[in-house]
């Protein structure tokens, strides 16, 4: 099963998808006549696909595009995880298509064509998913009759986002039918409900009544088979290139859909025959071939790098990872380690390297940034979907960190470049500056917004889908690198590190804002190891308060048992806790006994949230960590006392103890946990009596000297058996 699958929302009718995502700019002309019928005769995808390039080619249907049978580069050497989000086994369709280019004249006679040719991410505008047997089908349409339906619930495109859902308003519907009605013939639905399916007429796959139908998604097993093909090729389309949304076309046996992807869903047709009626495959090539970039999908703010541009690129990285594996710059100071940092540069051809054009909308200034591959790419189709990147920066000739992701528009989070410009104009310490950001308008001054949620219902209640559709908007920020907190050198560092966490936390707090998502990943070093406070994303004013927001994994008890509860300050100041605790077993445990690893691993929101909760709640309340020793006297007695003053604000807040309430220990913790300033003077009391992080010499150190994993081993070898 792949994880992070797309929400299917449809079958639209074809001609209707086709005025509603494929409007070619000037209007003019018509497609051509095209004849399909030699392509499901091949009898295999290969054949198949040289039947569809010549068809294509002998009729003109796109001639500013050029079909392909795909091979891809890819070195057995180099090694993948699965954090790239990609599956190296099968990551383009078998035919795709590129945007041609334009013949100079010096070239004379044109050479002849090669029917198969590398996949190139940067010029692929189209893949073609091709299978021989209709039964092939991924998807399943309703009946005909009276209750089929063509149109959907929609929120028009230039709409302002609404408070309402988008299940109140409507779409009209188009009255053009597709005029291959007849031809579709149906597998059985993904999830019957009451009604058995219809007997089908022999020959053909039996049908199903409109009560019965619940999903577009077939369950066969060719077609789930290859709706995970289709899962997997559009995750690797939008981890190599720059899209807002791109196209699919498939053809399985004498039946073709059209598939559009966005960050919010993936619109599906209607399927039909294009042997019997072959003027909608040809006009959906054709109205793609005339489609300008920004139609087609592209990020029109991105473009491909020159080679003199990736070399800079390549030569920066280079140096930064050089210095890394020596522990030191060429100028003597100490280099931390960057996880991952490997990946910025990818030699099999997968990757192109692109380039960005960033703005800062505050001072004007503009820089364009050099990318190649991800240091992360999140697997999810749908969502905020977030990829992150070394870039080089052409104006300031340096490394810098780039984050792209898709914003939730529809439960009142701010943009994250403008969270940041509030924190610096309130003076919020240990927070790192945006060098260019904000939401991303293309060259013709459009702005990057998903459609996908405006099509997510039918008018008669058979699309059941997830509430979690939402209007996205494509965010993108820049700033300077910050080192995950797991590359802290010692327990100062680490300490050190959350108390400027907790810094940031109270002078943003005083100024009316809330974090909301602490996590260990979210609390980062920098280079001279202090701690910022990165990713305010999901921040917001202590005026719109919202529920359930966070990591899961570092979540305060008392959200983990209410989602439905609002953020506030304690969830914040608890969060630190976690991810104090967390961080403390994962790097300086001097046990046994350990860390109950189960404070963590019901890390989701489902039927272990209850138990995850409950874990913690016991481990707190009946000292279950005072016993648990660390590499560090100052260390541990600040994980005791924090965890002795959260076990009397549990305690406090117990509905079934409130005789308890009224001691005075008590008391003194209710009013004391929700202010910043009384968990900074516990930080800040356990550096005072820690020693100063080694500095590091002015020469180059040998890896080995520098490898975190030795410093860990040989500090709890020193400290081993430290007990309170």
């Amino acid at each position: 099963m792949l994880s992070g699958t797309a929400l299917f929302v449809g079958p639209m009718a074809p001609q209707d998808f086709l005025e509603t995502f494929m409007d070619v700019a000037d209007g003019s002309g018509v497609a051509p006549d095209a004849d399909f019928s030699l392509v499901p005769r091949g009898g295999s995808v290969p054949e198949m696909s040289r039947q569809l390039v010549e068809a294509v080619e002998r009729h003109a249907v796109c001639p500013s595009l050029r079909l392909f049978q795909t091979r891809t580069r890819r070195k057995p050497a180099v090694v993948y995880t699965a954090e790239d989000g990609l599956d190296f086994e099968d990551i383009c369709a078998p035919l795709a298509a590129r945007k041609q280019p334009r013949l100079r004249r010096s070239q004379g006679k044109k050479k002849k064509r090669e029917l198969v040719e590398y996949l190139d991410f940067a010029n692929a505008v189209l893949q073609v998913e091709l299978r021989v047997a209709s039964e092939d089908d991924p998807f399943v349409d309703p009946p005909e009759g009276p209750s089929r339906r063509s149109s959907f619930k929609s929120c028009p495109p230039e709409s302002p986002p609404s408070p309402c859902s988008p299940r109140q308003m409507s779409r009209s519907p188009k009255d053009k039918p597709s005029s291959s009605a007849s031809q579709n013939a149906q597998p059985p639905p993904s999830k019957p409900r009451t009604s058995p399916p219809k007997p089908a007429s022999p020959g053909s796959p039996p049908q199903v009544s409109a009560q019965s139908y619940d999903s577009c998604e077939g369950l066969t097993a060719e077609g789930r088979q290859f709706r995970y093909s289709l899962i997997s090729h559009a995750r690797t389309q939008f981890t190599c290139q720059h899209r807002a949304h791109f196209f699919q076309l498939l053809i399985f046996g004498p039946f073709a859909r059209f598939v559009r992807w966005d960050r919010s869903g993936t619109i599906v047709s209607q399927r039909f025959n294009y042997t019997s009626d072959p003027a909608l495959l040809s006009e959906f090539l054709w109205r793609l071939s005339r489609m300008n970039d920004a139609q087609q999908g592209w990020d029109t703010t991105v473009r491909r790098a020159s080679r003199a541009e990736a070399a800079l690129l390549k030569e920066s990285v280079q140096t930064f990872l050089d210095d890394m594996k020596a522990g030191s710059t060429k100028e003597g100071t100490f280099a931390r380690k960057l996880l991952r940092a490997e990946r910025i540069l990818d030699d099999t051809g997968i990757y192109p390297v692109w380039k960005i054009h960033a703005v800062n909308p505050d001072t004007g200034i503009s820089s364009d940034l050099i990318v190649n591959r991800p240091l992360v790419a999140h697997p999810s189709l749908c969502g905020r979907a977030t990829r992150a990147f070394i870039a080089y920066d052409l104006q300031q000739q340096r490394l810098v960190f780039t984050k792209d992701s898709w914003r939730d528009t529809d439960h009142g989070l701010q943009p994250e470049f403008d969270i940041y410009r509030e924190l610096h104009a309130h003076g919020v310490p240990h927070v790192l500056s945006a060098l260019y950001g904000g939401d991303v308008v293309s060259t013709a001054g459009e702005l990057h917004v998903t459609q996908a949620q405006m099509y997510y219902i039918d008018e008669d209640g058979q699309r059941i889908i997830s509430d979690d559709v939402v209007r996205r908007v494509h965010h993108r920020i820049a700033q300077d690198i910050a080192y995950p907190l797991a590359t802290v050198r010692d327990e100062r560092e680490l300490v050190q590190a959350l108390h400027d966490a907790l810094c940031a936390i109270d002078a943003a707090y005083s100024a009316g804002m809330l974090h909301r998502d602490i996590s260990y990943k979210n609390i980062m070093l920098t280079a001279d190891g202090r701690g910022v406070l990165n990713d305010w994303d999901h921040a917001g004013s202590l005026d719109t308060p919202a529920p359930g927001i966070g990591t899961w994994k570092y979540m305060s008890i008392k959200l983990q048992e209410n989602l439905h509860r609002e953020h506030d300050i304690l969830d914040d100041l608890e969060s630190v806790f976690w991810v104090l605790l967390f961080a403390a077993a994962e790097r300086f445990s001097a046990g046994p006994p350990h860390v109950d690893r189960d404070l963590f691993e019901n890390s989701e929101r489902g039927p272990d949230a209850e138990a995850s909760a409950s874990c913690r709640r016991f481990a707190i309340v009946y000292n279950k960590l005072h016993g648990v020793p660390f590499t560090s006297a100052p260390l541990q007695s600040l994980i005791k006392e924090c965890s002795a003053a959260w076990r009397k604000y549990q305690i406090g807040i117990d509905d079934d103890l409130p005789e308890v309430r009224e001691r005075p220990y008590v008391r003194a913790a209710l009013e004391s946990a929700p202010k910043p300033s009384f968990w900074r003077a516990k930080f800040a009391a356990a550096l005072s009596e820690m020693p100063a992080t080694e500095p590091t010499s002015g020469k180059k150190r040998k890896a080995e000297d520098s490898d975190i994993q030795e410093l860990q081993l040989r500090r709890s070898q020193r400290l081993k058996g430290l007990h309170v």
